[in-house]
């Protein structure tokens, strides 16, 4: 061995012993203090830093994008965006009563509807039906209280299949309660509602 290498040998067992007699000296208060200001270094330079610069772009995309969706209105400024926005609804308005069968239809949904109970393996026990006129619209809305029987796997599939086959029927209200005696078994009530449109001639059903 080289004196070179003896010289580097003895200043490493010299660090290591210093280090050593350090760690020894070193009470636990100070080494608890020393960890939390590691801590502390590594949180701010590889965790804040990197989420403050992310936020700042965020915050920065979000503002270019605000500006970039401000568009000059032509002609007449508001009354060309209340006419739009009138037409919009307007539109809306004439696809959804488009989409709704005819008042006509109804008798053919009933049928369905208990050929939709025998083929879930559900008991449809009662039907309760109401009938009047949908508000601010020219149709009719018939209201539907179903008091079945089942256990929940056919309930669910009644549910599935009632929707699937009456897209104009909505739920509005669903009470649930088990049968005594049988853990498997629901009485369930459902309050519904189906809505149709009036004839083009005007007619009420």
């Amino acid at each position: 061995m080289t004196a070179r290498g003896v010289r580097w040998s003895d200043a490493l067992g010299r660090l290591r012993w210093t280090l050593r007699m350090a760690w020894e000296r070193m009470a636990w208060p100070e080494f608890v203090a020393a960890a939390a200001i590691g801590f502390a270094l590594g949180l701010a330079l590889w965790v804040n830093e990197p989420l403050r610069q992310e936020v700042g772009d965020l915050q920065a995309g979000a503002a270019l994008a605000a500006a970039g969706t401000v568009q000059p209105v032509a002609g007449d400024g508001p009354v060309d965006s209340a006419r739009a926005s009138a037409r919009s609804g307007s539109d809306f308005v004439a696809a959804f009563m488009a989409f709704l069968p005819e008042s006509d239809f109804r008798e053919q949904q009933m049928q369905t509807l208990h050929g939709v109970a025998r083929e879930s393996g559900v008991e449809l026990f009662r039907v309760e039906y109401g009938h009047g006129n949908m508000e601010h619209l020219p149709g009719r809305r018939m209201t539907m209280q179903l008091a079945v029987s089942a256990e929940y796997a056919a309930y669910r599939k009644f549910l599935h299949n009632l929707l699937v086959a009456m897209p104009n029927l909505s739920i509005d209200r669903v009470t649930v309660e088990r049968v005594p005696g049988q853990a498997q078994r629901l009485n369930v009530r459902l309050e519904t509602s189906l809505y149709y449109r009036t004839a083009a001639t005007g007619g009420a059903p």
